[in-house]
């Protein structure tokens, strides 16, 4: 199969006159492809970063396995799709890593990785990575997983360390970086200082989901007006009920009750399954003193949603506050 593989790669080298094998093909080298995704990273430009490794690894080059997939490029794949949240797909290239059974850094990140992932030995993993980030300062794509983990399990103060020194370095950098940094400072209530990176979001990637974070960061300000701007902004990008569950939770937290149910019911008419849609649009009945109502939309949610814990919650505080009064009439 080696001699095969050679003999193949030798003839296609001699028909189109290239030295290097990556030119015959027409693809960068792994080594390039890592330096231009950095640059690509650092102008916040992602989805260039992230079509380069795609046009590698679905070359013919790699599907074909003339020449042995890089470890490296296969592990900046897997953390642009962890930047993303997409665990799943990421897990696939990770575990793939680790199945390679080279004793590389890559593959020992990528056991922490998925164990952290599954909130498995959260402080040791965690310990683990930043261990190894702190042997490897300079490489950012090492630091950004760190603090993905983070954000994933929590550790907010870290979290913020991490990304605070990625966001120095790179200029503007991906606008995953700023949303992600500015949701650990949410969780802070760092307000102020996670809106700089909100609006730097929907600056570099102008979406549904950004606006409506910047929509939900002006809400904790209490800068309602420009709230509704962002929402409205959200909603004519993408008119799905991700958009108008969001304004109806920014309505609600205002106590703006009625209008807060309004949106709600539009995210509905969108997804009848849409829980937060459900859950403002119950506690805004709460809100109302409409508690025989809140409990049935909360019912009607946990038979579509019946591991939901805020569904739960909630209907258990509005049963017992239905409860009190009852015990209040019957003492009467």
């Amino acid at each position: 199969m080696n001699i095969f593989r050679s003999l193949l790669l030798l003839t296609f080298t001699l028909i189109v006159g290239c030295s290097d094998v990556y030119d015959t093909f027409g693809i960068q080298s792994p080594t390039s492809i890592e330096h231009n995704v950095l640059l690509h990273l650092n102008n916040g430009d992602q989805p260039a970063a992230e079509d380069l490794v795609l046009g590698y690894l679905q070359s013919p080059l790699v599907r074909f396995k003339l020449v042995d997939v890089s470890e490296r490029v296969l592990f900046i794949h897997a953390t642009l799709l962890r930047s993303r949240f997409m665990i799943e797909s990421a897990s696939y290239s990770f575990s793939y890593l680790i199945d390679m059974g080279n004793d590389s850094l890559e593959s020992k990140i990528s056991k922490i990785v998925l164990n952290l992932d599954q909130k498995n030995n959260v402080e040791e993993n965690i310990e683990k990575l930043k261990k190894i980030v702190d042997e490897n300062p300079n490489d950012i794509l090492l630091r950004w997983l760190l603090a993905i983990e983070c954000r994933h399990n929590r550790i907010h103060e870290l979290g913020a360390e991490q990304f605070s020194i990625i966001v120095k370095s790179w200029e503007p950098g991906p606008a995953v970086v700023h949303q992600s940094y500015a949701n650990i400072l949410i969780d802070l209530k760092q307000y102020e200082k996670a809106l700089e990176h909100r609006y730097r979001t929907v600056e570099l990637e102008p979406k549904r989901w950004s606006y409506t974070s910047l929509g939900n960061t002006l809400t904790y300000l209490k800068r309602y007006d420009e709230a509704d701007s962002a929402y409205k902004k959200s909603i004519s990008i993408a008119d799905d009920a991700n958009s108008w569950s969001g304004w109806a939770w920014s309505l609600y937290k205002r106590k703006a009750y009625d209008d807060a149910i309004v949106k709600a019911k539009e995210a509905l008419r969108r997804d009848n399954g849409d829980y937060e849609a459900i859950i403002y649009w119950a506690n805004s009945l709460e809100g109302k003193h409409y508690y025989l109502e809140s409990l049935h939309l909360n019912r009607f949610g946990l038979a579509l949603h019946p591991d939901n814990s805020s569904l739960v919650d909630n209907a258990i505080r509005v049963e017992r506050k239905l409860n009190q009064i009852e015990s209040i009439r019957d003492k009467k």
